[in-house]
């Protein structure tokens, strides 16, 4: 059995969430076959830990202590609309991304510094790609039944702005939602 991923997340306050609620409504009108996360579900990764599983995560818990207790993320903002994964935009076929995320503006440098003091805590355990929310699964054969709106929503929401990104913790999980460790911010 492949053991659970392990990550450092962010828990959102819930005016991020009625934001982020706001953007499902706005992306539903598109009417892609999508399997949204569900509300209050959301989480900001800032990385993934490069082995999974219970026993790194609670190393992973204890080696990040000093850097949790003192993180400050101030100044985030909701971002963009991008995806992950899925066919290679320059294939004819192209369609739907594996996993549909919004991004994160940073210009304080608070969640780079986060990243660079978790990767120096960690010895460099960490995988991941660069910040964001993920928002949805596209559903499978979507590139059959709705070629072509998945490269148009996502060029025309890709520079959006929309408001601001609050913390409410930061945490050290399992895929699934297993909570192993958790800090106030």
């Amino acid at each position: 059995m492949v053991p659970a991923m392990a990550a450092i997340v962010c828990t959102l306050d819930a005016d991020t969430e009625d934001r982020l609620a706001a953007v499902i409504r706005r992306l539903s009108i598109w009417n892609l076959p999508t399997a949204w996360i569900a509300e209050g579900d959301h989480r900001l990764e800032v990385v993934r830990l490069s082995t999974g599983g219970r026993a790194p995560a609670e190393q992973a818990a204890r080696d990040i202590a000093d850097v949790a207790w003192g993180a400050s993320l101030r100044g985030l903002r909701l971002a963009g609309l991008g995806g992950l994964g899925g066919r290679d935009r320059t294939d004819a076929a192209w369609g739907a991304p594996a996993l549909l995320r919004i991004g994160i503006q940073d210009p304080e440098g608070c969640l780079a510094d986060l990243r660079l003091d978790l990767a120096d805590a960690l010895d460099g355990r960490i995988t991941g790609d660069a910040p964001g929310i993920a928002l949805a699964r596209p559903l499978p054969g979507d590139a059959i039944t709705t070629p072509g709106l998945w490269p148009d929503l996502l060029a025309e929401l890709g520079d959006a702005d929309w408001g601001p990104c609050g913390i409410s913790a930061l945490r050290v999980g399992l895929h699934g939602g297993e909570v192993i460790a958790e800090w106030a911010c």
